[in-house]
């Protein structure tokens, strides 16, 4: 009977080293996930050997997912000109991108500064030519456009704007 139990104690052991190699492998957990799991499984006396491999685990961080796609909005506050790049593969790019806009609506060189950059989000800007210190901006990012318009355009009301009107508005990714 004790040598029953050994054997399957043994088997157990060795199904869970397997299972959580392979499982390690695909999922590229750490050592806490699999002490986490372990103790779900309730293995617990067989918890340390199991995730043992993984204590000093250290490679290099994933890769990002090569679905982000960035977005930038440019900002000139003196003349209230500005510009976006959206949908590129890098946050430079879209900075690039927006820079070069805010540049072609009369932004000076000195005076296009990217004000956001976010990337699979929804990016707004609202400004107010009029307001009690001049002209007056805001911007806001959210995962919904409608979001991230309201509260770009509170945000200019919030800084004395009377008249702020959404300039632009994008979703990326």
């Amino acid at each position: 009977m004790m040598r029953l139990r050994r054997v399957c104690s043994l088997l157990f052991l060795s199904m869970n080293t397997l299972i959580f190699l392979s499982s390690a492998a695909a999922d590229r957990f750490d050592y806490q996930d699999c002490m986490d799991r372990c103790k779900a499984e309730g293995s617990l006396d067989s918890c340390f050997y199991n995730c043992r491999p993984y204590l000093d685990r250290a490679g290099p961080p994933p890769p990002p997912p090569s679905d982000l796609l960035f977005g930038a909005i440019a900002l000139d506050a003196k003349t209230l000109s500005s510009g976006f790049g959206k949908n590129a593969k890098t946050h430079e790019e879209a900075e690039t991108q927006a820079l070069a806009e805010c540049r072609k609506a009369g932004g000076t060189a000195a005076g296009c500064k990217i004000i956001i950059w976010r990337h699979n989000s929804c990016i707004a800007l609202a400004t107010s030519q009029e307001g009690s210190q001049g002209p007056t901006w805001g911007y806001a990012y959210s995962d919904d456009g409608i979001v991230s318009r309201r509260e770009a355009t509170r945000l200019c009301r919030g800084d004395g704007g009377t008249k702020c009107q959404i300039r632009i508005s994008f979703c990326t990714g």
